[in-house]
């Protein structure tokens, strides 16, 4: 299929990134945890200091009711813990456990492969270079914006 227009390229990224989604939710199914909730172990695991809700919401973009809602059901795993702010109490910080920390490192692995596996079968490490700086392009256009 030839890409010839901006229109063109949009529907093709969409069924890439269906198919992508497909993989990774498959493989996550197998932990009992979503691709949602994966966002956030991932995020959190860079902040040992931990996040807010609102900072969660904002680095995951998805609102902060559906961050609460989500860092629940992590809550309950014990993959997170959620305790008051020393700063305010209005506030909630998260943190990944040592359970879900045990988790990330079994899955994330997992989840590179899965997706490395789809991606280098389709393109070259050169393309996917080159793939990479457009699509930083696009991100920092759109964050311009």
């Amino acid at each position: 299929m030839k890409i010839s227009t901006p229109l063109d390229l949009y529907w093709s990224m969409g069924l890439v990134l269906r198919d992508l989604r497909a993989i990774d939710e498959k493989l996550l199914k197998t932990f009992d945890v979503g691709p949602a909730q994966m966002r956030i172990l991932h995020t959190i695991s860079d902040h040992p200091q931990g996040l807010n809700l609102k900072e969660i919401s904002r680095m995951i973009d998805v609102t902060p009711g559906n961050a609460s809602r989500l860092v629940e059901k992590l809550s309950q795993k014990g993959w997170v813990d959620r305790s008051p702010s020393p700063i305010s109490k209005r506030e909630i910080v998260v943190r990944l456990t040592r359970e879900g920390s045990r988790h990330l490192r079994k899955l994330a692995p997992l989840q590179q492969q899965e997706i490395n596996s789809y991606i280098g079968k389709q393109l070259s490490p050169e393309l996917i270079g080159q793939l990479k700086v457009i699509l930083e392009a696009m991100e920092e256009d759109t964050a311009a914006s």
